[in-house]
């Protein structure tokens, strides 16, 4: 698929909700483009949800919503699972930590297809009551380069994944 669609009376695309990064130097809500790229070459419409502390108006932007999809970032804050902050700690995002925590609640609740990329992924094993290494180098010997520890992911074709 070449990412363009060719709309009709009869194509129903699922709106899925992509959770928002915080730029605290800008003041903005921000968003890669891979995941709004990805999202629409899997046939969905990807909507980026806005910043919220009520769980009553997280639960009315996922009325609306068919999936959604925690999307990659920055360090969960440690205090959301009841650990002090290293000092290589990255610096919080408390208003995403709460963002999604509430997402993921109501999701869970309307039971919701969801789906964690990296930072996506650890805030929902948190909010299930998992913990997370604050840092892989220092805590478990991890090398890494560039200031960055990353993997190949691969998704076999024909897979839902994929």
């Amino acid at each position: 698929m070449d990412g363009k669609f060719n709309f009709s009376e009869e194509t129903v695309m699922p709106l899925i909700a992509l959770t928002p990064s915080w730029n605290d130097e800008k003041r903005q809500m921000c968003l890669g483009p891979d995941y709004i790229d990805a999202v629409q070459r899997a046939g969905g419409a990807p909507v980026l949800l806005s910043f919220t502390d009520s769980e009553a108006l997280a639960d009315e932007m996922l009325s609306r919503m068919d999936g959604v999809l925690f999307t990659g970032g920055g360090d969960v804050n440690p205090a959301c699972y009841a650990e002090e902050m290293l000092p290589c700690c990255g610096a919080p995002a408390d208003n995403r930590d709460q963002l999604e925590t509430l997402l993921l609640r109501c999701a869970l609740r309307r039971g919701m297809p969801i789906l964690g990329i990296c930072r996506g992924l650890q805030i929902i094993n948190v909010c299930l009551g998992g913990t997370l290494y604050q840092d892989l180098t220092s805590q478990l010997g991890f090398v890494h380069s560039n200031g960055e520890i990353r993997h190949p992911l691969f998704a076999e074709e024909g897979s839902v994944l994929a």
